[in-house]
This record gives structure tokens, C-alpha cells and sequence, in this order.
């Protein structure tokens, strides 16, 4: 699993990896050991932790998503999904 170290970054992904239209985005926010970090990536772009799942037992706690701004930008993603939904069944015929 991947972490950053910013909630606003990880908001943003949170938003532009929803899958279906009734999906909510989740942050959650986890104080680690050092024994769990697999890998450390850092560049002009993020800076993102991996991690050992299995020691985020009852260490990881969801926060919510509540800033009105990122809320507009997860009802725009939706729409965004549903339009190219659609589309995509136009062309192809629903599964």
C-alpha cells in the first residue's frame, strides 16, 4: 500500500481513483514503525511511502473528506465517470 506524506495530495488521489458512481473517497491517516516502510519515493512530483499492509492493523483511522471544494471535485469526477459510462456502452453495448 501507498501513502504520501500530504493529505491534500492523497485527497487528490482519493478523488481520481473513484471507480463507481456511488463511491465515496477515503482517506485515512496511520502513524507507523519504521520496520513497516518498504520503500521511500521522493521527487518533484510526490513523495510517497510503501508500506507493509499487515502492519497497519488498528494503526490506519479514516478521516473525513469534508473540504467543500474536494466534495465539487468528487461530484465532478462521478459525472465524469457516468458520462464515459455511457459512452462507452453506446459503442460497445452494456455488460
Amino acid at each position: 500500500m501507498s501513502w504520501t506524506f500530504y493529505a491534500d495530495c492523497a485527497e487528490q488521489f482519493a478523488v481520481a481513483n473513484l471507480v463507481h458512481e456511488d463511491d465515496q473517497p477515503a482517506v485515512f491517516r496511520a502513524t507507523i514503525p519504521g520496520r513497516a516502510v518498504l520503500a521511500v519515493f521522493c521527487d518533484e512530483r510526490e513523495q510517497e511511502v510503501v508500506v507493509n499492509p499487515h502492519m497497519l492493523r488498528e494503526r490506519a483511522t479514516p478521516e473525513a473528506v469534508a473540504d467543500a471544494a474536494l466534495q465539487a471535485r468528487v461530484m465532478e469526477a462521478v459525472a465524469d465517470r457516468q458520462r464515459e459510462r455511457a459512452r462507452l456502452e453506446r459503442l460497445f453495448g452494456a455488460n
